[in-house]
């Protein structure tokens, strides 16, 4: 809707001048979430299983001429169970995730269809470029059993399918969070080895679609020349007759990285006029040269000198099934090398391997400097998690300055989560509440007894923690709640996630509780109605 008012805007005030609009879509990344009717389109459709679709989509592929017709399947990933192997109820769970995926994406694909329709509207669909591009793989993080609340694996607490089962009609819905199973990963990667996060075609090879019907004569036709995401730029430029930026705001810019892809726009046949093409993702690396490629996958915390390096000439393997590694010793060496020189070209060492310890590293710029007191007003934006403070499995102390009017208050005081996982401070029925919705799983809740009277108070909790668990991440803890300074309440034994995520809109809050409510004891936003004066947390 932004986008289609933005571009409206823009040509009604300055009719036929250039406009540039980037359109970033919540889809297809989790949380799959689409309305019911386009998920029920799908009902049905992914019963054959994953295997199964995996080998249409690469027939398909094939008739279609996206591969060659000789290209072979690579074998199954590591870790994913094959569907004839699978129960009743297990197929089941897996097929309506695929469908939500499905659904959130056939969303996304009508409202990009209204864009295209208001630019036919205004008359410049023929005269404008549209990139529609991906951002990496299919994504595996959904595990084994794909989940409702992608909260929990971070945890590493996945969901069961039984628990999954009882809760299937709601997939897709504001009540959950899904991603679908690993399966659907490798179905949805097909023909490519591997997925998201890996340096394999599986991770980082992706659609990549062009439009431009006053240039691109043959629309509908494919291009099979070789391009990464940051030959993008490069190619808006040279069709735009504008120059690479030299400086910005008096600061000098580096030398573009990316090579154009505008003279494949009238030449499908042109040979590829990029030489080199590195990647590198948590320690894993690749290189494309010349249509050769070297690949290797890191484990964590396992030496570098051990990853074991594959080659493939991806002229005649795109799909990287055959493994030249033994047969071109020479070759192979002589892209690792050229791995290194671009690895050193573009400040990809030191290599690093962590994952979410990258976070807590004191060596890296951080959102907000790490301190032991901090005050927080009405009115504050959402702070996203990293920038709030961590207090998760720490022991700290939240404390809210409030006036009651004499005709009471109600309302979030502070709170950081949402429907999956959080806590949150509110006043509710003249009461001072405290609860803490542990992954969607428990609420540990705590109130005072007393109705607080009008007046200026202090509310706040104390948590203490007793116990810290490793997968599943959780710490155990005590909480004690005050009015005032005055000890009123106590809950001992109650369970911490090691995070909760900013995925879905997740972070603190002050005063109103914004997106999905933490505790279904209120009705989010739940803004406060009282005089809300200050926030202070303490961390011990």
């Amino acid at each position: 809707d932004r986008a289609i008012a933005d571009i409206r805007d823009q040509q009604q005030a300055n009719t036929g001048r250039p406009f540039f609009t980037y359109l970033a879509l919540g889809a297809a990344h989790a949380p799959l979430h689409a309305p019911q009717e386009f998920i029920a389109k799908y009902k049905g459709k992914f019963d054959q299983g994953w295997d199964k679709v995996r080998e249409e989509t690469f027939e398909r592929q094939k008739k279609l001429g996206i591969i060659s017709k000789d290209a072979v399947l690579p074998p199954a990933n590591t870790g994913v169970q094959a569907w004839a192997d699978l129960t009743a109820d297990q197929k089941k769970v897996y097929c309506r995730l695929q469908e939500v995926f499905a659904g959130f994406v056939d969303h996304a694909d009508h409202h990009l269809g209204r864009v295209f329709a208001a630019l036919d509207d205004l008359k410049i669909r023929d005269n404008t470029l549209v990139v529609l591009v991906s951002d990496n793989g299919a994504s595996q993080e959904g595990l084994q059993n794909g989940t409702l609340n992608t909260d929990r694996y971070r945890n590493y607490f996945p969901d069961t399918v039984e628990e999954m089962l009882k809760k299937l009609n709601e997939a897709g819905g504001p009540s959950t969070d899904p991603h679908y199973p690993m399966g659907w990963a490798m179905a949805g990667n097909s023909p490519l080895k591997r997925w998201k996060q890996d340096t394999h075609a599986g991770g980082n090879t992706d659609p990549f679609i062009v439009s431009w019907p006053a240039k691109i004569k043959d629309g509908g036709a494919i291009r099979h020349q070789y391009h990464h995401v940051t030959d993008v730029v490069p190619t808006i430029l040279e069709v735009s007759g504008l120059p690479a930026p030299t400086s910005v705001n008096g600061v000098k810019q580096m030398s573009m990285h990316g090579v154009s892809m505008a003279y494949t726009f009238a030449d499908a046949s042109a040979k590829t006029r990029k030489q080199v093409q590195y990647f590198e993702m948590l320690g894993s690396r690749a290189i494309w040269a010349d249509g050769w490629t070297a690949v290797t996958w890191h484990k964590k915390d396992t030496p570098w000198e051990d990853d074991k390096w594959e080659l493939y000439n991806t002229e005649v393997d795109f799909t990287q099934a055959n493994d030249l590694a033994a047969k071109h010793p020479e070759k192979l060496k002589e892209l690792i090398a050229l791995w290194g020189a671009e690895a050193k070209k573009y400040n990809v060492f030191p290599l690093d391997d962590r994952r979410y310890e990258r976070v807590a590293d004191p060596t890296r710029p951080v959102a907000a400097l790490p301190k032991k007191q901090y005050t927080y007003y009405p009115g504050t934006s959402i702070l996203h998690p990293l920038a709030a403070p961590q207090i998760l499995g720490v022991e700290h102390t939240i404390t809210a300055h409030v006036t009651i009017p004499e005709k009471g208050a109600e309302g979030v005081l502070a709170c950081s989560g949402g429907e999956f996982g959080g806590w949150t401070l509110f006043l509710k029925e003249g009461k001072f509440h405290y609860v803490h919705n542990y992954l969607k799983l428990d609420q540990f809740a705590l109130s005072s007894a007393e109705v607080i009277p009008s007046g200026p108070h202090t509310l706040g909790i104390h948590f203490t923690p007793t116990e810290k668990h490793l997968k599943p991440d959780y710490f155990i803890g005590n909480v004690t709640m005050s009015v005032d300074g005055k000890q009123v309440g106590e809950l001992k034994g109650i369970k911490v996630a090691g995070q909760y995520s900013a995925v879905t809109g997740y972070g603190l809050l002050i005063g109103r509780n914004t997106g999905t409510p933490v505790s279904h004891e209120y009705k989010a936003p739940f803004t406060f109605t009282g005089q809300l004066e200050k926030v202070n947390v303490d961390l011990k």
